[in-house]
């Protein structure tokens, strides 16, 4: 893809083929840009949305 947007917080949104879960994992690592973290800088990724 040449287009990929940003995450809410304007930090690239991270892929890896093949994925944890499945085909691909696609996340956020949050407001922080970081790994881990809590609240607003949890990351969040296609398998924890809604959880």
């Amino acid at each position: 893809m040449n287009n990929i947007p940003q995450d809410p917080w304007n930090n690239d949104f991270q892929y890896v083929s093949p994925g944890t879960e499945g085909a691909y994992d696609l996340y956020s690592y949050g407001s922080d840009g970081q790994e881990g973290g809590d609240g607003d800088a949890a990351d969040i990724s296609i398998w924890n949305i809604g959880s």
